[in-house]
């Protein structure tokens, strides 16, 4: 059972969900602060730009060197587990978990110690990290350290819920939370109890909570919630509407490989082989063309997509036979 609820409430684990504060749209009586923290949301959103452009070595040195300019903090370590996850999908990499594993204990005691800063700033946060950690421990199937971290994420989202206007990030992290909360009681009743302990949310509201955040200048969160509901859709089986979300991502961010792996899927999922056949030729361009990216990495993807097409050609094979 524990198995079962940590696995499959997978958003209560926030995948991908990267971290990025954009003040300027939020309340912060002291001008000051306000004025620092755009300039260092700047900073981190470029680095994490090239982050969704898969240019890793880039994004660590960028995040390297302000690291040295601006000092430790706990942004920046959640950077830097962003950097390390996106590397850690893309080549199953044990040094690399245990880097990201590190980078987050360090970025907790950090976090603890900024708290006085900005309390939407700490909530979201803190959010972030205990989802960030959460979804290491799944992948690792330690789900008991896994549900004490959802636990954690759970209590702050909930302290965040109604806020979206004075913190527009909350529109991300309430839009998940309100979606996957109902979503996961119809598919999985035997954990109704343990989600009655939070309040309830709203399918719809999560939609719209999302597509606010889609909708949103700030070219971080409206990636990350074009991705959701990319997502959701996807799990929807409404392939269509969920390829408009993805044909947003791969526009913006071209040489994404996952993200040109989802609009493979869906194309796949659609039965447009013709089409999906050439996504699967843009991952391996894509990849070959970046030479920022291991050889594990180069190849993950692109074979990724040619077992999923062999399968694919298989059971088309087979549909045909029992004809």
């Amino acid at each position: 059972m524990l198995k079962s609820v940590c696995k499959n409430s997978i958003f209560l684990i926030l995948l991908f969900l990267l971290f990025h504060f954009e003040l300027g749209a939020n309340t912060n009586s002291n001008a000051a602060m306000a004025a620092a923290s755009q300039a260092r949301n700047s900073k981190l959103s470029a680095i994490l730009l090239q982050n969704y452009n898969f240019k890793f070595n880039t994004a660590d040195s960028l995040l390297n060197n302000y690291e040295k300019e601006a000092g430790s903090s706990s942004d920046i370590l959640l950077a830097r587990s962003t950097i390390l996850w996106w590397k850690i999908i893309s080549e199953k990499n044990s040094i690399l978990k245990n880097k990201y594993t590190q980078n987050l204990s360090e970025a907790e005691k950090l976090l603890f110690k900024e708290r006085s800063k900005n309390e939407n700033e700490f909530l979201y946060k803190a959010i972030s990290l205990y989802g960030f950690g959460a979804r290491m421990d799944g992948l690792e199937k330690n789900y008991f350290k896994a549900i004490l971290k959802i636990n954690n994420c759970l209590k702050y989202i909930t302290k965040t819920l109604g806020k979206e206007e004075n913190f527009i990030y909350f529109y991300l992290s309430s839009g998940l939370y309100n979606y996957y909360t109902v979503n996961t009681e119809d598919a999985y009743p035997l954990i109704v109890p343990y989600l009655s302990l939070y309040p309830k949310g709203n399918l719809d509201q999560g939609i719209k909570y999302l597509q606010v955040a889609a909708n949103t200048n700030d070219v971080v969160l409206s990636t990350e919630a074009n991705y959701f509901l990319m997502k959701i859709y996807l799990d929807k089986k409404n392939y269509s509407e969920a390829e408009k979300y993805c044909t947003k991502l791969v526009t913006k961010y071209p040489s994404n490989l996952l993200f040109l792996y989802y609009n493979f899927i869906l194309l796949l999922k659609q039965d447009n082989l013709y089409k999906a056949k050439v996504f699967m030729a843009r991952i391996k361009i894509a990849a070959k063309n970046n030479t920022q990216l291991s050889d594990v990495q180069r190849k993950y993807f692109y074979d990724m997509a040619d077992d999923d097409i062999k399968n694919y050609e298989k059971d088309k094979k087979t549909v045909l036979i029992s004809d």
